[in-house]
């Protein structure tokens, strides 16, 4: 009978607390349209109006927004019951193209949401100038787009282009080419070899690595610009980060990273010591996690290796060095980079710190 009782009152409880956790605070209109907009118009503002329909003074705690190009204002004092205040909500379009649609959240005094507000419209973008268009100076007028491309990862067996414009300002043609200083041996370019006078172009680049290879890690490619058979200052500069072929990967068949987290902390070392730590990398998978490419910065060694397996359901512990000799007081912040197969993350990117002391 008490068992009986008790079921019969759990969801009484659960309706007393989530009368708790609301709030009297409404909205009546949580949505506004300011139209179309010019992106150079400046700083457009809508004032959003919040009712207290409860039984107890309410205040709003927070207001977050997912772009900083939307800004809310309002007052932390309590809003007694049946009375309004109002949440002011700045736009701001420079920089912003298209159709845009901001939502921000509302927070009670509980921490609780009590509303999310939104505001929409379409930017229309300004009419850039010519260095705006292609910023990157190169020389005898000719100007890029952008001269650094950074792919992010590249997975064995695909490319995926990227494109970047150039144009030639002067009023006579000119002869582009790029001269290789630093390859890869993946990097796939096309461009206009000549370029007349006013003509704009186009650049594609793309990595673009054998299925077979056994090339994982960072890609770097640099280039000198030659305009007319002679060197320009401004380079060409790409970079990515090789990876397994993901597109067979399977979830319920692959491997899955457990690292200890996204930073490795030694503490206090003092200078000229050699400091240790040591973590565990766990396969929580069903296939072998294998270790692919294993980057160190400077000052940094560990046991962990290219080629290093860990069965599905197991863990190996690993150690890293640091070592302080010569460094300067005061802190150390450097970056790991180890490639796997597992192929919804395939890298773990950690941050090392270390405070050097005397």
């Amino acid at each position: 009978m008490k068992r009986r009782l008790y079921i019969l009152l759990i969801p009484l409880i659960i309706c007393h607390l989530s009368a708790f956790g609301q709030s009297g605070l409404i909205f009546p209109s949580p949505e506004w349209n300011f139209g179309a907009i010019g992106e150079e118009s400046g700083i457009l503002t809508h004032r959003f109006v919040v009712r207290n329909t409860g039984e107890h003074p309410e205040v709003i705690l927070d207001i977050t927004a997912a772009c900083g190009c939307t800004k809310p204002s309002f007052l932390r004092k309590p809003i007694l019951p049946g009375e309004e205040s109002v949440v002011e909500v700045t736009f701001q379009p420079a920089g912003q193209h298209g159709v845009i649609d901001r939502t921000l959240t509302v927070f009670g005094d509980r921490r609780q949401v009590v509303a999310r507000l939104r505001v929409i419209g379409e930017v229309i973008p300004r009419k850039r100038t010519l260095e705006e268009r292609f910023p990157v100076e190169v020389g005898k007028g000719i100007r890029l787009t952008n001269n650094h491309l950074t792919f992010g990862t590249v997975s064995h067996g695909e490319m995926e282009p990227a494109q970047l414009g150039i144009i030639n300002t002067d009023n006579k043609p000119h002869r582009i080419r790029l001269v290789p200083q630093v390859q890869s041996g993946y990097l796939e370019l096309n461009l206009p070899t000549l370029l007349v006078a006013g003509q704009e172009g186009e650049v594609v680049v793309g990595y673009s690595i054998p299925t077979d290879s056994h090339t994982y890690g960072t890609l770097k490619d640099t280039y000198y610009i030659e305009v007319d058979g002679e060197r320009q200052l401004t380079r060409f500069a790409t970079q990515a980060v090789a990876i397994d072929d993901l597109t067979t990967a399977s979830p319920k068949q692959a491997p899955q990273i457990k690292s200890p987290g996204d930073l490795l902390r030694f503490g206090e070392v003092r200078q000229g010591e050699t400091a240790t730590l040591r973590f565990t990398l766990c396969n929580m998978g069903v296939a072998a996690l294998i270790v692919r490419a294993v980057e160190l910065p400077e000052r940094i060694r560990t046991t962990l290796t290219p080629g290093e397996r860990i069965p599905a359901g197991q863990s190996r512990e690993y150690t890293l060095q640091f070592d302080s000799r010569d460094l300067d007081f005061g802190s150390f912040v450097k970056r790991l980079l180890v490639v796997t197969n597992d192929p919804q993350h395939p890298l773990w990117q950690p941050r090392i710190s270390a405070i050097v002391i005397e």
